[in-house]
Protein backbone atom coordinates (compact mmCIF):
# COMPACT_ATOMS: atom_id res chain seq x y z
CA UNK A 1 0.00 0.00 0.00
CA UNK A 2 1.10 3.22 -1.12
CA UNK A 3 -0.11 6.55 0.15
CA UNK A 4 -0.02 10.13 -0.90
CA UNK A 5 -1.97 13.10 1.62
CA UNK A 6 -3.29 15.36 -0.97
CA UNK A 7 -3.74 19.34 0.11
CA UNK A 8 -7.32 19.17 0.11
CA UNK A 9 -7.51 16.55 2.84
CA UNK A 10 -8.18 13.58 0.44
CA UNK A 11 -5.67 10.66 0.66
CA UNK A 12 -5.13 8.31 -2.10
CA UNK A 13 -4.87 4.77 -0.60
CA UNK A 14 -3.37 1.53 -2.71
CA UNK A 15 -4.63 -1.63 -1.23
CA UNK A 16 -2.72 -4.42 -3.35
CA UNK A 17 -3.43 -8.00 -3.29
CA UNK A 18 -2.10 -10.32 -0.64
CA UNK A 19 -2.18 -7.19 2.20
CA UNK A 20 -3.46 -8.72 5.63
CA UNK A 21 -6.40 -6.89 7.47
CA UNK A 22 -3.49 -5.58 9.96
CA UNK A 23 -1.34 -4.10 7.29
CA UNK A 24 -3.85 -2.40 5.68
CA UNK A 25 -5.51 -0.69 9.02
CA UNK A 26 -2.01 0.10 10.02
CA UNK A 27 -1.35 2.33 6.62
CA UNK A 28 -5.09 3.70 6.98
CA UNK A 29 -4.02 4.78 10.77
CA UNK A 30 -0.10 6.02 9.65
CA UNK A 31 -2.06 8.25 7.30
CA UNK A 32 -4.34 9.63 9.58
CA UNK A 33 -7.61 7.86 8.16
CA UNK A 34 -8.53 5.91 11.38
CA UNK A 35 -7.37 6.52 15.28
CA UNK A 36 -7.27 3.02 16.28
CA UNK A 37 -6.05 -0.48 14.34
CA UNK A 38 -7.84 -2.57 16.75
CA UNK A 39 -11.25 -0.79 16.63
CA UNK A 40 -10.66 -0.70 12.78
CA UNK A 41 -10.38 -3.86 12.78
CA UNK A 42 -13.00 -5.00 15.84
CA UNK A 43 -15.38 -2.90 13.25
CA UNK A 44 -14.78 -4.69 9.74
CA UNK A 45 -14.73 -8.39 11.95
CA UNK A 46 -18.52 -7.43 13.81
CA UNK A 47 -20.10 -6.40 10.54
CA UNK A 48 -18.49 -9.34 8.29
CA UNK A 49 -16.59 -7.29 5.81
CA UNK A 50 -12.90 -8.17 7.19
CA UNK A 51 -12.87 -11.14 4.22
CA UNK A 52 -14.05 -8.33 1.37
CA UNK A 53 -11.54 -6.04 1.33
CA UNK A 54 -10.78 -5.01 -2.03
CA UNK A 55 -7.79 -4.05 -4.12
CA UNK A 56 -7.10 -0.73 -5.70
CA UNK A 57 -7.10 3.23 -5.29
CA UNK A 58 -9.07 4.67 -2.88
CA UNK A 59 -9.55 8.62 -2.45
CA UNK A 60 -10.65 8.68 1.47
CA UNK A 61 -11.08 12.16 3.16
CA UNK A 62 -9.39 12.31 6.36
CA UNK A 63 -12.82 13.05 8.36
CA UNK A 64 -14.61 10.31 7.27
CA UNK A 65 -16.00 7.58 10.09
CA UNK A 66 -14.84 4.23 10.33
CA UNK A 67 -18.17 2.99 9.03
CA UNK A 68 -17.43 5.21 5.76
CA UNK A 69 -13.96 3.81 5.51
CA UNK A 70 -14.96 0.22 5.98
CA UNK A 71 -17.47 0.51 3.02
CA UNK A 72 -15.31 2.55 0.90
CA UNK A 73 -12.40 -0.29 1.11
CA UNK A 74 -14.88 -2.91 0.93
CA UNK A 75 -17.09 -2.12 -2.09
CA UNK A 76 -15.90 -2.74 -5.26
CA UNK A 77 -15.42 0.21 -7.45
CA UNK A 78 -17.19 -0.93 -10.37
CA UNK A 79 -16.74 -1.57 -13.91
CA UNK A 80 -13.31 -0.47 -15.38
CA UNK A 81 -13.28 3.52 -16.08
CA UNK A 82 -15.39 4.50 -13.50
CA UNK A 83 -14.69 6.72 -10.91
CA UNK A 84 -17.00 6.75 -7.51
CA UNK A 85 -17.76 9.60 -6.05
CA UNK A 86 -18.78 9.31 -1.79
CA UNK A 87 -21.61 11.47 -0.21
CA UNK A 88 -19.66 14.37 1.11
CA UNK A 89 -16.58 15.14 -0.86
CA UNK A 90 -16.61 18.51 -1.47
CA UNK A 91 -16.11 20.15 -5.27
CA UNK A 92 -12.72 20.44 -4.28
CA UNK A 93 -12.03 17.19 -3.55
CA UNK A 94 -14.11 16.36 -6.73
CA UNK A 95 -12.09 17.65 -8.84
CA UNK A 96 -8.62 16.51 -7.44
CA UNK A 97 -9.88 13.24 -7.56
CA UNK A 98 -11.17 13.10 -11.44
CA UNK A 99 -8.17 15.17 -12.41
CA UNK A 100 -6.00 12.20 -11.05
CA UNK A 101 -7.94 9.71 -12.73
CA UNK A 102 -8.02 11.44 -16.55
CA UNK A 103 -5.22 12.39 -18.20
CA UNK A 104 -4.82 15.92 -19.75
CA UNK A 105 -7.51 17.47 -17.05
CA UNK A 106 -6.66 19.69 -14.22
CA UNK A 107 -8.07 20.32 -11.06
CA UNK A 108 -9.29 24.28 -11.68
CA UNK A 109 -10.28 23.09 -15.52
CA UNK A 110 -12.43 20.81 -13.54
CA UNK A 111 -13.61 23.53 -10.61
CA UNK A 112 -14.41 25.69 -13.79
CA UNK A 113 -16.75 23.95 -15.01
CA UNK A 114 -18.62 22.66 -11.88
CA UNK A 115 -19.20 26.41 -11.33
CA UNK A 116 -20.15 27.25 -15.07
CA UNK A 117 -22.56 24.36 -14.93
CA UNK A 118 -24.09 25.66 -11.54
CA UNK A 119 -24.36 29.16 -13.33
CA UNK A 120 -25.86 28.26 -16.15
CA UNK A 121 -28.87 26.21 -14.56
CA UNK A 122 -29.63 29.39 -12.60
CA UNK A 123 -28.07 27.70 -9.00
CA UNK A 124 -26.89 30.93 -6.68
CA UNK A 125 -23.61 28.11 -5.24
CA UNK A 126 -22.12 25.65 -6.91
CA UNK A 127 -21.20 23.14 -3.88
CA UNK A 128 -23.73 20.64 -2.99
CA UNK A 129 -25.86 20.13 -6.29
CA UNK A 130 -22.77 17.29 -7.75
CA UNK A 131 -24.92 14.45 -7.06
CA UNK A 132 -22.18 11.30 -5.50
CA UNK A 133 -22.69 8.23 -7.53
CA UNK A 134 -20.45 6.39 -9.87
CA UNK A 135 -18.98 8.21 -13.44
CA UNK A 136 -17.66 6.20 -16.20
CA UNK A 137 -14.41 8.07 -17.54
CA UNK A 138 -12.46 7.31 -20.70
CA UNK A 139 -8.88 8.50 -21.54
CA UNK A 140 -9.67 9.84 -25.14
CA UNK A 141 -11.51 12.72 -25.46
CA UNK A 142 -13.01 13.07 -22.29
CA UNK A 143 -14.71 16.37 -21.55
CA UNK A 144 -15.19 17.61 -18.15
CA UNK A 145 -17.90 19.28 -19.06
CA UNK A 146 -20.03 16.23 -20.06
CA UNK A 147 -19.02 14.45 -16.52
CA UNK A 148 -20.31 17.56 -14.37
CA UNK A 149 -23.21 17.80 -16.61
CA UNK A 150 -24.43 14.19 -15.90
CA UNK A 151 -23.83 15.06 -12.16
CA UNK A 152 -26.18 18.13 -12.09
CA UNK A 153 -28.25 16.65 -14.59
CA UNK A 154 -28.73 13.64 -11.43
CA UNK A 155 -29.74 15.74 -9.05
CA UNK A 156 -32.35 17.27 -11.20
CA UNK A 157 -33.96 13.84 -11.43
CA UNK A 158 -33.91 13.83 -7.36
CA UNK A 159 -35.81 17.44 -7.37
CA UNK A 160 -37.67 16.47 -10.14
CA UNK A 161 -38.78 12.71 -8.00
CA UNK A 162 -39.28 15.12 -4.70
CA UNK A 163 -40.74 17.99 -6.25
CA UNK A 164 -44.09 17.82 -3.85
CA UNK A 165 -41.99 17.34 -0.75
CA UNK A 166 -39.69 20.77 -1.79
CA UNK A 167 -42.89 22.20 -2.34
CA UNK A 168 -44.44 21.33 1.39
CA UNK A 169 -41.19 22.37 3.04
CA UNK A 170 -41.13 25.95 4.33
CA UNK A 171 -37.73 25.82 2.83
CA UNK A 172 -35.93 26.21 -0.72
CA UNK A 173 -34.36 23.39 -2.40
CA UNK A 174 -31.13 25.40 -2.33
CA UNK A 175 -31.90 25.60 1.90
CA UNK A 176 -32.43 22.40 1.63
CA UNK A 177 -29.39 21.24 0.19
CA UNK A 178 -26.98 23.48 2.20
CA UNK A 179 -28.68 21.59 5.76
CA UNK A 180 -28.08 18.26 3.62
CA UNK A 181 -24.45 18.80 3.49
CA UNK A 182 -23.67 19.87 6.60
CA UNK A 183 -26.17 16.62 7.77
CA UNK A 184 -23.55 14.54 5.83
CA UNK A 185 -20.54 16.25 7.42
CA UNK A 186 -22.29 16.19 11.01
CA UNK A 187 -23.74 12.31 10.90
CA UNK A 188 -21.39 9.43 12.33
CA UNK A 189 -24.35 7.38 10.27
CA UNK A 190 -27.20 7.14 8.17
CA UNK A 191 -29.38 6.25 11.39
CA UNK A 192 -28.20 9.62 13.48
CA UNK A 193 -29.30 12.49 10.21
CA UNK A 194 -32.86 12.40 10.27
CA UNK A 195 -32.51 13.52 14.28
CA UNK A 196 -29.35 16.00 13.10
CA UNK A 197 -31.58 17.40 10.40
CA UNK A 198 -34.68 17.78 13.20
CA UNK A 199 -32.18 19.68 15.29
CA UNK A 200 -30.73 22.34 12.53
CA UNK A 201 -34.35 23.19 11.81
CA UNK A 202 -35.26 23.15 15.50
CA UNK A 203 -32.69 25.88 15.91
CA UNK A 204 -33.46 28.07 12.84
CA UNK A 205 -36.92 28.23 13.86
CA UNK A 206 -35.41 29.45 17.47
CA UNK A 207 -33.20 31.74 15.80
CA UNK A 208 -30.07 30.02 17.64
CA UNK A 209 -27.22 29.98 16.05
CA UNK A 210 -26.19 26.36 14.50
CA UNK A 211 -22.76 26.15 16.21
CA UNK A 212 -21.59 23.54 13.33
CA UNK A 213 -18.32 23.23 13.22
CA UNK A 214 -18.26 21.96 9.95
CA UNK A 215 -18.55 24.88 8.08
CA UNK A 216 -15.94 26.58 9.61
CA UNK A 217 -13.83 23.65 8.34
CA UNK A 218 -14.99 24.18 5.08
CA UNK A 219 -14.63 27.83 5.26
CA UNK A 220 -10.79 27.50 6.06
CA UNK A 221 -10.25 23.74 4.51
CA UNK A 222 -9.11 22.39 7.04
CA UNK A 223 -10.99 19.07 7.72
CA UNK A 224 -8.67 17.05 10.23
CA UNK A 225 -6.38 19.52 12.07
CA UNK A 226 -7.94 20.93 15.38
CA UNK A 227 -9.65 24.19 14.98
CA UNK A 228 -7.92 27.07 16.46
CA UNK A 229 -9.98 29.42 19.06
CA UNK A 230 -9.57 32.66 17.32
CA UNK A 231 -10.71 31.01 13.74
CA UNK A 232 -14.11 30.06 16.17
CA UNK A 233 -14.11 33.89 17.19
CA UNK A 234 -14.14 35.39 13.68
CA UNK A 235 -17.56 36.50 12.40
CA UNK A 236 -17.77 35.23 9.07
CA UNK A 237 -20.55 34.08 6.81
CA UNK A 238 -19.57 30.16 7.67
CA UNK A 239 -18.62 30.77 11.48
CA UNK A 240 -22.24 29.32 12.02
CA UNK A 241 -20.97 29.07 15.85
CA UNK A 242 -21.03 33.50 15.30
CA UNK A 243 -23.15 34.02 12.85
CA UNK A 244 -27.04 33.15 12.59
CA UNK A 245 -28.58 31.68 9.80
CA UNK A 246 -27.45 28.85 7.29
CA UNK A 247 -24.19 29.16 5.64
CA UNK A 248 -24.17 30.71 2.12
CA UNK A 249 -23.71 27.64 0.40
CA UNK A 250 -23.53 24.21 1.02
CA UNK A 251 -20.27 22.43 2.74
CA UNK A 252 -20.15 19.26 0.86
CA UNK A 253 -22.27 17.34 -2.03
CA UNK A 254 -24.80 15.28 0.14
CA UNK A 255 -26.29 12.03 -0.74
CA UNK A 256 -29.63 10.65 -0.97
CA UNK A 257 -29.88 9.86 2.49
CA UNK A 258 -28.69 12.99 4.07
CA UNK A 259 -31.00 14.59 1.73
CA UNK A 260 -33.97 12.64 2.50
CA UNK A 261 -33.06 13.66 6.25
CA UNK A 262 -33.35 17.39 5.34
CA UNK A 263 -36.50 16.95 4.08
CA UNK A 264 -38.28 14.69 6.64
CA UNK A 265 -36.08 16.00 9.98
CA UNK A 266 -37.32 13.82 12.88
CA UNK A 267 -39.09 16.00 15.20
CA UNK A 268 -37.68 15.89 19.26
CA UNK A 269 -36.73 18.03 22.14
CA UNK A 270 -33.28 18.33 21.65
CA UNK A 271 -31.41 21.05 20.67
CA UNK A 272 -27.65 19.19 20.59
CA UNK A 273 -25.64 16.72 20.40
CA UNK A 274 -21.87 15.38 20.14
CA UNK A 275 -19.89 12.36 19.60
CA UNK A 276 -17.93 11.12 21.79
CA UNK A 277 -14.37 9.64 20.90
CA UNK A 278 -16.19 6.17 20.28
CA UNK A 279 -18.27 7.51 17.42
CA UNK A 280 -21.54 7.36 19.90
CA UNK A 281 -24.14 10.35 19.58
CA UNK A 282 -25.28 12.38 22.86
CA UNK A 283 -28.26 14.66 21.99
CA UNK A 284 -29.76 17.16 25.17
CA UNK A 285 -32.05 18.86 25.30
CA UNK A 286 -30.57 21.82 27.21
CA UNK A 287 -27.49 24.19 27.49
CA UNK A 288 -26.54 22.54 30.87
CA UNK A 289 -26.91 18.72 29.86
CA UNK A 290 -24.93 19.21 26.87
CA UNK A 291 -22.17 20.99 29.27
CA UNK A 292 -22.42 18.09 31.21
CA UNK A 293 -21.94 15.74 27.69
CA UNK A 294 -18.65 17.54 27.09
CA UNK A 295 -17.40 16.91 30.90
CA UNK A 296 -17.93 13.39 31.27
CA UNK A 297 -17.05 12.58 26.93
CA UNK A 298 -14.51 14.66 25.72
CA UNK A 299 -12.24 16.22 28.85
Amino acid sequence: MQTQTAESGIRKIEITYGMTVQEVAEQLRKEGVISSVWGFRFHLRRQGMDRFIQAGTFYIPADVSVSEVSEMITRPEGQHGEVRIYPGFTIEQIAEIFSSRISGTDRERFLEAIHREAESRGYPFAEGFFFPGDYRITQDQISADRIVHEAFDRFEAWKQTHRQDIAASPYTAEEIVITASMIQREAGSAEEMPMIAGIIWRRLELDMPLGIDATTRYELDNWSSPILWEDLQRMTPYNTRRSPGLPPTGISNPGIQALHAALHPESSPYLYYLHDPSGTIHYAETYTEHRNHIERYLR
